[in-house]
Order: C-alpha cells, then sequence, then structure tokens
C-alpha cells in the first residue's frame, strides 16, 4: 500500500513524469485501490477529449479497465463497440490486448459466449507473440467466466486454462 501511495503522490505532483493511464487502471483494477482508478480514468477522459478523431487505444483501454473495476455497464458497452476498431495487432506498448479487455467488457454486459471468444483470441494472439503475463490474465480471467457460467464442459476448459496460465 506504501507503494500505491507513492506511486500516486508521484503521479499527482511530477508533471514531467509519465505513469501511462492504463497501468494506474490495471493496479487499480486489481488492488480495487479507488484513487488509481479515478487518476487514471481523468488522464484517459482528458486524452480523448485532445483527440477528437478518437484514435486513442491507451484511453479506452484505459477507460475500458476503469468501467470494468467500477462495473460500469453504460461505458462498458460504449468502450466494447469503440474497441471493436482497433485491431489485435495495434496493442499497446505495455502488453495488454484488446481481446482480453473487450472479453471482460463483454462478460460484464452479461454477452458470455462473446466475451469467451475475445478471450480465446487473447490466449492464441498472447502465445504467438510471446506476451507470457497477458496470457496467464486472459487464461485466468477466462477460467473465472466459465466457472461463473458453471455449463456442461466449463469446469474441464478451466482447468486446463489453470494449466496454461501458470505454465
Amino acid at each position: 500500500e506504501i507503494h500505491l501511495e507513492r506511486l500516486l503522490s508521484i503521479y499527482d505532483s511530477a508533471p514531467g513524469w509519465h505513469v501511462p493511464q492504463f497501468v494506474l487502471a490495471h493496479i487499480g483494477q486489481i488492488t480495487s485501490q479507488s484513487q488509481l482508478l479515478k487518476a487514471a480514468k481523468q488522464a484517459a477522459l482528458k486524452e480523448v477529449s485532445d483527440n477528437p478523431q478518437g484514435e486513442s487505444l491507451d484511453a479506452r483501454l484505459t477507460l475500458g479497465l476503469v468501467a470494468i473495476a467500477e462495473d460500469d455497464r453504460a461505458s462498458a458497452r460504449e468502450l466494447y463497440s469503440q474497441l471493436a476498431r482497433f485491431p489485435e495487432s495495434m496493442r499497446s506498448l505495455y502488453f495488454l490486448t484488446v481481446s482480453r479487455v473487450r472479453g471482460l467488457l463483454a462478460g460484464i454486459l452479461e454477452e458470455i459466449d462473446q466475451a469467451a471468444i475475445h478471450f480465446e483470441d487473447a490466449i492464441e494472439y498472447s502465445r504467438r507473440v510471446g506476451y507470457w503475463p497477458e496470457l496467464a490474465w486472459a487464461c485466468t480471467n477466462y477460467l473465472e467466466l466459465l466457472l461463473n457460467r458453471d455449463a456442461q464442459g466449463d469446469h474441464a476448459r478451466a482447468s486446463t486454462l489453470l494449466d496454461g496460465a501458470l505454465a
């Protein structure tokens, strides 16, 4: 927690120092730190307003992570559509796949079959290009979705995904 507080104080007080907004959002999502989510959201909204053409992948990934953390379904629906125009090869510098974020967004929108497709895409892409931490995240998010759905075959597939996340 001390490190998170330090990160926020540096982020707030050092105008020349830049922490990528979606890194703040990702850490905020993982740790449920609302201050990090708020800082990330503010930075992303500013980037979106400064870029009226709407080509900011990082801002949209950030806002997607914040919407997921806040269970904001209205924003999730809008961001899910916006992220559709970004091909998976147009990924963020910090190895966060568009497909995984779309899978998480589809999950909170209760579009389970669509979420599963996105997680499969994220897993395949991460494996192919060697994004091992992102592969582990995609496997973990997907297995959580399957365990919550609890349909026939989901537990077996979740077990396979757990093995993939740990590998």
